[in-house]
């Protein structure tokens, strides 16, 4: 095998240690020289001083020829495998460039095949084009134009062919870019794919928390509502209490009712005996009171022992009916009117019987303002409120009595009979 471009090298000459003076004359020129000198083919010596330092130079010639082919040698065993390593990389690429022509071959084969199988069916279209242009021709004269057409119809096929190859390939193209686009799609949608597991693990298990949380809820809510079916019980009951509150409100707001008019029958009475009081005055000045003292004062304790024994047994038959105890927690008893109307007729003896009839009055209007407060009244307020009214009406008849007798009067039985009528009503 020749290298057209590599350099030429003579390998005989080279591995037996020799010298070639058509190729190392020029790279080595002082080679030429010593070898003269060391074959001897210059002039004899002369003296014996030449002689040694001929001696002398041929040793160093020797010793300059071995270093050399030393060198001579190493640089034709790097020539040796550079020599190899070309020839190794050479046939490589020959055995390349002959399995790419071989492939090549094969390629053109096939195409020539397939386009001399095409050239076959184009030539049979052919002949069946002339066979029918010959039956044409036979038929018309202007067969011509009808070939030409023809023709022209093959090589736009042909053209259509050619441009369906180039859109076939393109195609493939567009196909090959797609397949790598689906690719990347996939594996986006298999990152997605993890991603959206991971999403539905975190989302299960705020699932599972939620589901726990609303069964708590749940719990709540029924036990909501229970209390609010107990609250609902209770506000029925509450409801009830109040209904019936009301109800004995309007009974003791008519029970109220009764009082007040007693009460205004009692102001009446109060002024007709204020009136009295003053006529049995001036009757008082006319008659001997030591005569009527006593009797008067035995019939005034029987009258008072008797009307104490009728408030008692009012009192008594007014006594509460037994009520519930919120009833009777919310319907506390008021505090009782003041002790002043309480106090015994003798603390007041020493007022005149006018003082008496107005402070008794200032009375029974605290009464009547008392007793028109709005609030809801339980039976033992009222019964209180109608003991304290009793007892303030007895001591008032009391009072007006003894007035009469610190001012002294002598009375008729026909005066007796009228003062015993007018107290009737305390």
């Amino acid at each position: 095998m020749s290298f057209p471009d590599g350099p030429s090298f003579s390998s005989s000459g080279l591995l037996s240690g020799g010298t070639s003076p058509s190729g190392d004359e020029g790279f080595f020129p002082f080679v030429l020289e010593r070898r003269e000198s060391f074959l001897g083919g210059g002039p004899g010596p002369e003296e014996p001083e030449d002689l040694a330092l001929q001696l002398q130079q041929k040793e160093k010639d020797l010793l300059l020829a071995a270093e050399l082919g030393k060198m001579l040698l190493e640089r034709n065993e790097e020539l040796r495998r550079q020599l190899e390593t070309l020839s190794t990389q050479h046939s490589e690429r020959e055995e390349r460039l002959q399995q790419e022509n071989h492939e090549l071959r094969r390629g053109l084969a096939a195409q020539g095949a397939e386009w001399e199988a095409r050239a076959v069916e184009l030539e049979g279209d052919v002949e069946a084009l002339r066979a029918q242009l010959g039956e044409q021709r036979s038929e018309q004269q202007d067969s011509g134009r009808e070939r030409a057409r023809a023709l022209g119809e093959l090589s736009e096929q042909n053209l259509r062919l050619s441009q369906q190859l180039a859109q076939a390939s393109q195609t493939e193209q567009e196909l090959q870019r797609e397949l790598d686009t689906l690719r990347g799609q996939c594996q986006a949608q298999a990152l997605a794919g993890a991603e959206l597991r991971t999403r539905l693990e975190s989302l299960q298990g705020e699932n599972q928390m939620l589901q726990s949380r609303r069964q708590d809820l749940e719990a709540q809510i029924r036990g909501l509502r229970e209390e609010v079916e107990k609250g609902q019980g209770r506000l029925q009951t509450t409801h009830e209490e109040l209904l019936l509150l009301k109800r004995e409100r309007r009974e003791h707001s008519l029970e109220l009712e009764r009082a007040r008019s007693e009460a205004g029958e009692a102001l009446s009475a109060l002024r007709r005996l204020q009136r009295r009081v003053s006529e049995l005055e001036e009757e008082s000045r006319l008659q001997d009171a030591d005569l009527s003292s006593a009797s008067l004062q035995s019939e005034l304790a029987h009258s008072l022992d008797e009307d104490g024994q009728g408030q008692g047994a009012d009192a008594r038959g007014d006594a509460p009916t037994t009520r519930s105890p919120k009833t009777l927690e919310a319907s506390r008893p008021q505090p009782s009117p003041p002790e002043e109307s309480l106090e015994p007729p003798k603390k007041r003896a020493s007022l005149s019987p006018a003082e008496i009839l107005e402070e008794q009055e200032a009375e029974v209007a605290k009464l009547q303002d008392e007793e028109e407060y709005p609030a809801v009244i339980v039976p033992e307020k009222y019964n209180e409120q109608r003991r304290h009214t009793n007892i303030f009406l007895m001591h008032l008849g009391s009072s007006l009595l003894l007035c009469l007798i610190s001012v002294g009067w002598s009375q008729t039985s026909q005066s007796k009979t009228r003062l015993a009528d007018n107290l009737k009503f305390f």
